[in-house]
């Protein structure tokens, strides 16, 4: 009789324990909320912190312009060159020739006939610059147009020197001996200047 009842105890709870596992346990039963962390044995990989690469952005580059400068062609300008004659006359002639004397080794002198005072004293000057010495001035007689030189036997051709020294034309060249007379004439003279008023 004692274990029948003891039955009916077991199979009570039995079935209050089920209907609470069924119907499930009241909402307001307070229930202790644990959360527990998960664990892992893998230490996790260190975050590299994002770099942010700064973009440097480079201008063009541009090369300023060469421009030359144009070149201005050179003109030369050429001076007209002017030939001036050649108004004395060579020292030595062609073979066979007397070889001319220096004008400072001849015996001149120089005969004012233009009636000009002071033209034979300026014919010494001009000769002197041309390279003749110790000339002699002298006055003639009369009055003549142009200027003639006359040369004593054997200087012919250095009268014709003293000719183009003097810018005279060849005939105006003779031979002394046929020379108007001059007063004071020197008897060595070799070359006279017979100035006349084309000169004076």
């Amino acid at each position: 009789m004692k274990h029948q009842w003891l039955a009916y105890v077991i199979v009570g709870l039995l079935s209050i324990g089920a209907g609470v596992a069924i119907a499930g346990l009241p909402d307001n039963v307070p229930v202790d909320a644990t959360i527990v962390a998960p664990t892992t044995d893998v230490d996790p990989e260190p975050t590299l912190p994002e770099t942010t690469v700064a973009t440097t952005t480079v201008p063009p580059t541009t090369e300023p312009e060469t421009t030359e400068p144009e070149t201005a062609k050179a003109t030369t300008t050429v001076a007209p060159t002017t030939t001036v004659p050649d108004t004395t006359a060579p020292d030595t002639t062609d073979s066979g020739s007397t070889q001319l004397p220096d004008r400072g080794e001849l015996n001149v002198a120089a005969a004012n006939v233009a009636n000009v005072a002071g033209a034979a004293a300026r014919m010494v000057t001009t000769l002197e610059e041309i390279g003749y010495v110790d000339i002699v001035p002298l006055d003639g007689t009369g009055i003549v147009e142009f200027t003639t030189i006359y040369y004593a036997d054997g200087f012919e051709e250095a009268a014709d020197r003293l000719a183009l020294d003097l810018d005279l034309l060849p005939f105006f060249v003779s031979p002394l001996e046929v020379a108007p007379s001059v007063d004071n004439l020197p008897a060595d003279v070799e070359l006279l200047v017979y100035i006349g008023v084309d000169r004076a």
